[in-house]
Parts: C-alpha cells; sequence; structure tokens
C-alpha cells in the first residue's frame, strides 16, 4: 500500500509539474556570484576530459567522505534516539533536516559561489560529531538529536552543492553527463558508511567510535578541501 500511495504521489506531481518546466533563458544562467563562472561563456569539459582533471577526483573522494559520515549516523538515526533514551520516531527527524539542509546550503550557493559553502557544509559535519560526542560523554540524548540534526543539514547539502559544483567547474553543455559520473559517489558511501557503523557498533556495543569516527572523516575532508580549486 505505501508503494502504491508513492506511485499515486508521483504520477500527481509529474502530471501537475511537468507543464510549467521550460528551459532557461540565456540571462537566467549568466551567473556573477564569486568563485562561480558564467555559464554561456564558460568552457564545457566532456566527461572523459572532466576525469581527467585532479580536482574532479579530489571533490569526488570529498564527496564520499562527507556521504559516508552522515551515512554513519542517518541509517542508525532510530536506534541512536532509542539507545540514548528518546523515541526512535524523533531520529526519523532527520529526514526533515536533510530536505532543509539542501535549501539552506543551496541558498549559500546562490550567494557565495561553490567554495565557501563546501567549507561550510565540512562544518556542519565536524560540528556535528562534536555534538554526537559530547552527547554520548554527558549522557544527554537531546545532545545527541541535535548532532543528529546537525548532520541531516550536512547530508543534504553535500548533494546540493554537487548539482552546482558541476555546471560550475565543467561548465552546461556536458552537465547531465557529468553530474550523473558525480553521483556515482553514492556507491561506495553507501556499502563505506554503513559497514563501518555496524563494525565499529559490533566491537563496542556503543556509539562512541561512531561518533568519533565522524570527526575523523570530517577533519579528514577538511584537509581534502583545501586542496579542490577550480580546473
Amino acid at each position: 500500500m505505501t508503494f502504491r500511495l508513492f506511485g499515486i504521489g508521483a504520477l500527481v506531481l509529474l502530471l501537475v509539474c511537468a507543464p510549467v518546466i521550460r528551459p532557461p533563458r540565456p540571462e537566467e544562467l549568466t551567473v556573477s556570484s564569486e568563485g562561480q563562472a558564467s555559464a554561456p561563456e564558460a568552457y564545457s569539459y566532456k566527461t572523459a576530459e572532466m576525469l581527467k582533471r585532479p580536482t574532479f577526483w579530489l571533490y569526488f573522494i570529498w564527496n564520499i567522505m562527507l556521504s559516508a559520515g552522515g551515512m554513519l549516523v542517518i541509517n542508525s538515526a532510530s536506534s541512536i534516539s532509542v539507545f540514548y533514551g528518546l523515541s526512535a520516531v524523533i531520529g526519523l527527524v532527520v529526514s526533515v533536516f536533510n530536505g532543509l539542509g539542501r535549501l539552506a546550503i543551496g541558498s549559500c550557493m546562490d550567494r557565495l559561489g561553490w567554495k565557501k559553502p563546501m567549507y561550510l557544509n565540512n562544518g556542519i559535519l565536524l560540528f556535528s560529531g562534536v555534538l554526537l560526542l559530547l552527547g554520548d560523554r554527558a549522557g544527554a540524548g537531546l545532545i545527541v538529536l541535535a548532532g543528529m540534526l546537525a548532520m541531516g543539514i550536512c547530508y543534504g547539502g553535500g548533494i546540493t552543492i554537487s548539482a552546482s559544483l558541476i555546471r560550475s567547474l565543467y561548465g552546461p553543455a556536458h552537465y547531465a553527463a557529468n553530474f550523473s559520473v558525480c553521483n556515482l559517489c553514492v556507491i561506495p558511501a553507501s556499502i563505506l558508511g554503513p559497514m563501518i557503523s555496524a563494525c565499529l557498533q559490533d566491537g563496542s556495543g556503543a556509539y562512541l567510535s561512531t561518533f568519533v569516527m565522524v570527526l575523523v572523516i570530517g577533519l579528514a575532508a577538511l584537509g581534502l578541501n583545501v586542496f579542490i580549486r577550480r580546473p
């Protein structure tokens, strides 16, 4: 029944929204924000050319780190909530902040370009790890919940960054293929994040080591972020 309702809802949304979707006008593509290219004049990299750029692979690995760091927590949000004395349903609020993160980071990219929001999102990941660690040490479920909500913002923001960064750095002409290749980072992240979380939890029976790993991944991603530049 759940899948049927999703199918009906998707059909209704497509029928209502598809007629109003149109290609952007040339003047709508020109962006002057710092750190972003003016799309009509920017050189457009073919996918094979993009894959030869070290900057792409640095970003690809960075994105894997942020996504895997998010999945360390998000995949177990309900279980973590129960472990720290909260309702399992409360953990699902992380998904709401996932959506809010996409809006917030997307708004920042419109105003600041692509580089500063990357540092911001990386900082949110580290802030989340600190809250999770403090909440565990203090046995405070609400602090842990705040850390999980921050993680939701970070995870959602990473997806938004990819959508804008690939177009800004590699141009509009081959955007569909380039963005699709970039999204392949979700595959290793989806494997590594839950796998690491399960191994750490099986070894300790608690979530402290998982929260420490969030900080480790955040620091490693921050160091990598320094070397990500426009090709």
